[in-house]
């Protein structure tokens, strides 16, 4: 099968367009003839061996897709060739075709189309993860969405706004953030352009944020610690920035405050978490036209080293597809 390849860990420009061998399909899995993938940021991280998950080489990347099933095995009764889904994998998505557990899986309902369902996964399902599962969102709270403009971070803006929260979007760039606003944010505000604390107080009138959700660690996710409300919550997703911030605790006993780890791919291996009625929320809103993928970019498989290229180098507001089965 053709596939964009990893056979050495290092820079992405080595990725190519490939024959692979095609995967076997074990008990209680499924194989997918893959239409489109999502990009995700660990995509980039896992070719360059930077990653938690070092696969076999040569592989694949790409964790996250829509397809058309062609194959099921004797055990998976939930399933049946000629199904539409879209799910979840370590890696391999970039490829024409993917075998993952049916578990993994999530049929797709209405009318939603295969870019849209391709990145409904990893971005939609990790905010919801993130939001409710761990971060307990209510109406009316004031919210702190950090790498606001990102993939995951757009969609926590989207999605809490749809709940009925307040939304703040963090970003470095005013471009990107108006995406934000057309998203939900109440407002934005750029980190180039001042204190987060005076932001976060200007638009809190000073009364601090119930929830934080940070991707990006660093000097601002240390800053965001200082923003929190009384028994507020900090949702610890991630260090895009590199860095590791270092938390003062003391800060977190004078607010009474906490931190939430949230490690969304570990909750799928511990069978901790609400994704099928978080899924099953997420299809019905997009169907009712309450959220809307947002898809800046779409690239063929041969296009698919360049893709990565961009969103390393944050060149991607939301989220851009590799179309592997079409014209992207």
């Amino acid at each position: 099968m053709r596939a964009l390849v990893c056979r050495d860990f290092g820079p992405v420009e080595n990725l190519v367009v490939a024959d692979l061998e095609r995967p076997t399909l074990g008990e209680g899995e499924v194989r997918v003839a893959v239409k489109a993938a999502g990009l995700n940021f660990p995509d980039g991280l896992v070719v360059q061996g930077e990653y938690q998950l070092r696969p076999g080489l040569p592989f694949a990347p790409g964790s996250e897709f829509s397809g058309v099933i062609s194959e099921v095995s004797g055990s998976v009764k939930d399933f049946s060739p000629g199904d539409r889904v879209f799910g979840l994998t370590s890696f391999g998505a970039f490829a024409e075709e993917v075998v993952v557990p049916a578990g993994r899986l999530n049929r797709m309902v209405g009318e939603i189309g295969f870019v849209e369902a391709a990145v409904l996964s990893m971005a939609y399902g990790a905010a919801m993860y993130a939001l409710f599962d761990r971060g307990g969102l209510k109406a009316d709270q004031n919210v702190l969405i950090l790498g606001a403009t990102g993939g995951v971070g757009l969609a926590a803006v989207e999605l809490a706004a749809l709940a009925g929260a307040r939304v703040l979007a963090v970003d470095g760039d005013d471009g990107r953030l108006r995406e934000a606003t057309t998203r939900g944010a109440i407002d934005v505000w750029n980190y180039h352009q001042g204190s987060l604390r005076d932001a976060a107080n200007q638009f809190t009138g000073k009364a601090g944020f119930d929830l934080i959700l940070d991707p990006v660690g660093g000097s601002l996710g240390e800053e965001a610690v200082r923003c929190l409300a009384w028994r507020g919550r900090l949702l610890v997703f991630g260090f895009a920035s590199g860095t590791i911030p270092k938390i003062a605790t003391n800060l977190l006993l004078l607010k009474g405050a906490e931190v939430a780890g949230v490690f969304w791919g570990e909750s799928h291996r511990r069978d901790d978490n609400n994704d099928r009625e978080n899924f099953a929320r997420l299809l019905q809103w997009r169907n009712e036209g309450k959220i809307a993928p947002h898809v800046s970019r779409r690239y063929s498989l041969a296009d698919g080293a360049k893709a990565i290229r961009a969103l390393l180098d944050r060149e991607i507001t939301g989220k851009a597809v590799i179309i592997v089965d079409g014209e992207p």
